[in-house]
């Protein structure tokens, strides 16, 4: 994972172009793509925890949960707000 990380960090290459190539996730064919979640509605509390906590478009530092190690990079967000209903 260390190498990965550094692929993307100092190396240049996109987190897309490493999770195709050599993530083990279930994911990584797509690049590792996600998409929009609420917080507090993944499975992980450290994944949600990094998630909803780091600035976008920042990579984060490698972090473990239950099912190994990890690091992702928000590309998007909205602040959480209700959406009016109209008739």
């Amino acid at each position: 994972i260390k190498s990965m990380y550094d692929e993307v960090f100092t190396g240049g290459a996109t987190i897309e172009a490493v999770a195709k190539k050599r993530s083990q996730g279930v994911n990584a064919s797509g690049g590792g793509y996600f998409d929009w979640t609420e917080k507090d509605s993944l499975r992980s509390e450290p994944i949600n925890n990094v998630v909803f906590s780091i600035p976008t478009n920042r990579l984060s530092e490698i972090f473990e949960d239950e099912d190994g190690l990890h690091f992702v990079v928000v590309r998007e967000r909205e602040d959480a707000h209700a959406i009016p209903y109209s008739t």
